[in-house]
């Protein structure tokens, strides 16, 4: 649906270039609630050596958007041309994992010192979970 790079609108994006692509529909999961975002691979349909490593993915214009920050290893991948994308799926279990953990340490935490325990953020990432707790008595 759109090629972003260096900010401007193209058409194309090209080997050793990065950028954002937007797609009309994809299975990654954008930066949200303090997990991180998917990251994975983009290849064109028509050429599967064309490929581009996601670094990170990220949801605009309240969350109905999803950009894939991207650098292109291999060809050209161009606007309204058909991709297939593949989150990698180790990373996202492992970051799901950390985030599940947040809301574990959260329960234990209201057990053990009461309900005015309050989770006020975190960020889970592949190998770590930092959460901000909010404890008033």
């Amino acid at each position: 649906a759109a090629v972003i790079v260096d900010g401007a609108l193209v058409d194309t994006i090209a080997e050793g270039q990065s950028g954002w692509i937007v797609v009309n529909q994809t299975p990654f999961y954008g930066e949200s609630g303090g997990q991180v975002g998917d990251t994975g691979v983009i290849r064109r349909i028509e050429d599967r050596d064309d490929v581009a490593s996601v670094t990170d993915t990220r949801k605009f214009a309240e969350g109905k958007v999803f950009a894939h920050r991207v650098d292109v290893e291999r060809g050209t991948i161009a606007k309204n041309e058909p991709v297939e994308l593949e989150v990698d799926h180790s990373r996202r279990s492992a970051i799901r994992a950390n985030h599940s953990a947040t809301h574990l340490l959260h329960e234990a935490l209201r057990e053990t010192l009461g309900d005015h325990v309050a989770q006020r953020g975190s960020l889970n990432s592949l190998n770590r979970v930092a959460v901000y707790f909010y404890y008033q008595r």
